[in-house]
């Protein structure tokens, strides 16, 4: 087995022709540490011999790597909308941060869901992003 950590990509190549239990699952756990961008696989007995244990290591990164996508652009959302809050209403970043999550605990939704929807309303009010409206005095 060859690990390849590049900055742009972490590539695993796991080739071992004669794939025994214990390369299983040393290869499983370099999957698990490395959360590799690429893997190459050359298993080698024809009756595929510890490949099914080396592919539900691969789903199971996968899988966390789209968990991990989702969580990144719920994040991304929620700081655009603290970022309306902030200007729209002169919070602090905390401020904001606490009326998002509490909107959404009051509301039993998610708070990707209320960020989405001040996102939205936003929009609809057709407020240039960037400037804020004054407040009646």
């Amino acid at each position: 087995m060859r690990i390849d950590m590049n900055p742009r990509w972490r590539v695993v190549i796991v080739d071992d022709r004669a794939l025994s239990k214990a390369a299983v699952a040393e290869a499983v756990a370099t999957l698990e540490r490395y959360r590799p961008d690429v893997v190459v696989l050359a298993l080698g007995p024809p009756d595929g011999g510890g490949a099914e244990e080396l592919k539900s290591g691969l789903d199971a990164v996968r899988r966390e790597n789209e968990d991990l996508k989702k969580a990144l652009e719920s994040r991304k959302l929620v700081e655009r909308a603290k970022g309306v809050l902030m200007e729209r209403h002169g919070l602090s970043e905390a401020e904001a941060f606490r009326r998002i999550q509490k909107t959404a605990m009051d509301s039993r939704r998610p708070m990707i869901e209320v960020a989405r929807a001040l996102l939205l309303v936003e929009r609809l009010a057709g407020v240039p992003s960037g400037r804020r409206q004054s407040s009646p005095r």
